[in-house]
């Protein structure tokens, strides 16, 4: 269904700030956007000399020295990563690296969701300890572990030494490992605190080469391009919606050159195929919104280990069968998201008698089912944040085994100006033990809640966000880049806005706003709407294409209709032309009150 827009904003110019002199050939609406953005030059000046240099990421030094040291014994090291896109790049980079830079006796384990839950737990160190193989020396975690207190403890209890890199938020209790590299610790002064784990994965290695240089070199062993690892980077850094700051610009944009080139992995070029996407013109987009939801299928539907196989396949055709299972198990994660999804929104829509209110009475919304799936729990609420424009909390029964009591598991999804982790933690500290565990980001959370204690959750939440959230960011808005003169809607432009990327999280596409004149429409499929629209009198008609246009299939647009949209290039037989693609259409009093 459609979000109903309240409130129009365009963004502003940064008036301190000017685009780079030396892309002064820019066009005025190319240099606009990038100013708006805070961003000096398109994807042409994004290069690796400009990366920040890791020494200033607190502890990676003493990280490095403890790998190395465990490399240069030649005893066993265990990576511990995690079920989703960032744990399984991480995973797969660490191993990897390792394996064939380093000749390291080096495996990895990824958690089972829907066993072991999230981070280093007690029950995971049993698992590892269960297993035939000898104990290994060193545990080293990716995408997890700061606060896995009691599961660092425990395997230093039987004699492992355990690393940790990560990048979520630490926990009230100082992490006790040996090592720890986490641009989020205190007394960090590494610039770039959105960095996704599989980054500080990335960084610990590229000091490990700098310490191990002379050993490698007497080994004599090739030193490690650690440049072959930036499309596990870039595709982490995409498909974990981290900010794409400065930093992360520059490494999403080398890993997509590397893609483009055709000297990504065999992996990431099978799922790619799998989804009948061209290499040679993938974009940041792809990244989130076709490799990682494949790869994140994995975890959400079995396990993410065939994920981390298909990463580390060496030759197309073992690449080519494992992405064949990932892309059976992302249609499968569809139709359950798609039911899910559906179930959800009968709830709210029908008031259902759980809720105890209507939507629209609360400022954030909690929903449960017994038959939810837990791995896809987390994209319903995504989609109802989505809907709403509210934070959604979706849960459904977990595993009991650690905690001894029932449980539901959960995922939190938020909008801009509300930290779901900052909520659930208010939550925590006034009603203890309600929570079981939590944890996240600002914009996502897990967390684990008693089952008896589900409607007081939902209280305890909107008492949360009434204490710390400004009541307007509850209210949809959109932002845009102005209005476009039928000057620049050609395809040169639209050529031009696509060197400008990448786009993400925080540095989002161009996105434009007009009143078109509706000369033909037509439904695909009965899901996507193709209109021919003219911006003015005399002006050339455009195509523009509305996917999942979420209108009634018999819906006759009015001739007149305001449209949110990107200016992009369809390829379409070899030919190359100039296509809107919609994104919300608009009523004219929002239009009107901000043009």
């Amino acid at each position: 269904m459609l979000m109903l827009i309240q409130r129009l904003r365009q963004r502003e110019a940064r008036s301190s700030f000017e685009v780079s002199a030396a892309h002064g050939g820019l066009s005025l609406l190319a240099q606009r956007v990038l100013s708006v953005r805070g961003l000096s030059g398109p994807a042409s000046t994004l290069t690796l000399d400009n990366l920040i240099p890791p020494d200033a990421l607190k502890g990676v030094q003493a990280a490095a020295d403890l790998l190395f040291e465990t490399l240069k014994s030649g005893r066993r090291i265990l990576i511990v990563g995690d079920y989703d896109v960032d744990g399984a790049t991480a995973t797969a980079m660490m191993v990897d690296c390792l394996r064939r830079h380093y000749g390291a006796d080096v495996d990895y384990f990824i958690p089972n969701r829907f066993v072991h839950g999230y981070g280093l737990s007690t029950a995971i160190v049993r698992d590892i300890a269960a297993q035939p193989d000898e104990l290994p020396a060193l545990l080293i975690t990716v995408d997890n572990g700061i606060a896995s207190a009691d599961g660092i403890l425990a395997a230093q209890a039987l004699g492992m030494r355990v690393l940790v890199t990560d990048h979520h938020l630490p926990g009230t209790q100082a992490c006790p490992a040996d090592a720890v590299v986490n641009p989020n610790q205190e007394e960090c002064d590494f610039p770039s605190k959105s960095a996704c784990g599989c980054t500080v994965a990335f960084y610990l290695l590229t000091v490990l080469r700098r310490v191990s240089a002379d050993w490698v070199a007497d080994q004599g062993w090739t030193a490690v391009r650690m440049g072959d690892y930036l499309d596990l980077v870039a595709l982490a850094t995409v498909a974990d919606v981290v900010p794409l700051d400065g930093n992360n610009r520059i490494l999403v944009e080398q890993g997509l050159r590397r893609v483009r080139s055709g000297y990504a992995r065999p992996g990431i070029l099978a799922l790619l195929q799998a989804a009948g996407r061209d290499h040679r013109q993938i974009t940041s987009q792809d990244f989130g919104f076709v490799i990682g939801p494949r790869l994140n299928a994995a975890g959400r539907m079995d396990d993410m280990t065939v994920g981390v196989a298909c990463l580390l396949a060496t030759d197309a055709g073992e690449a080519g069968e494992l992405a064949a299972i990932l892309e059976d198990h992302n249609q499968a994660r569809k139709h359950v998201q798609n039911k899910m999804v559906e179930q959800a929104t009968d709830q709210m829509l029908q008031g259902a008698e759980h809720l105890g209110q209507e939507s629209d009475d609360q400022s954030a919304l909690v929903l449960w089912d017994t038959a939810w799936h837990e791995g896809v729990v987390g994209l319903v609420a995504g989609r109802l944040k989505e809907r709403w424009h509210k934070p959604v909390l979706a849960l459904c029964p977990g595993s009991s085994e650690e905690v001894g009591v029932e449980v539901f598991k959960g995922s939190a999804r938020s909008i801009p100006g509300v930290h779901i982790r900052d909520v659930l933690a208010w939550v925590d500290a006034r009603y203890p033990g309600m929570i079981v565990r939590f944890g996240g980001h600002a914009m996502a959370a897990g967390l684990t809640v008693h089952s008896d204690q589900l409607d007081a959750l939902r209280s305890a939440l909107q008492e949360a966000m009434q204490a710390l959230v400004d009541p307007d960011v509850l209210v949809p808005e959109l932002v845009v880049d102005g209005e476009l003169n039928a000057s620049d809607m050609t395809l040169a432009r639209a050529e031009e806005l696509s060197t400008l990327g990448p786009w993400g999280q925080g540095c989002p596409v161009p996105l434009f706003v007009n009143r078109f004149q509706v000369i033909n429409h037509r439904w695909l499929g009965g899901k996507h709407l193709k209109l021919q629209v003219q911006l003015e009198a005399g002006s050339d008609p455009v195509d523009a294409i509305w996917f999942f246009c979420p209108l009634p299939a018999d819906t006759l647009p009015s001739q007149q209709i305001i449209l949110a949209y990107e200016l992009a290039v369809n390829e379409f037989r070899g030919a190359r032309s100039l296509q809107l693609m919609v994104r919300t259409e608009l009523t004219p009093s929002v239009f009107e009150s901000a043009f």
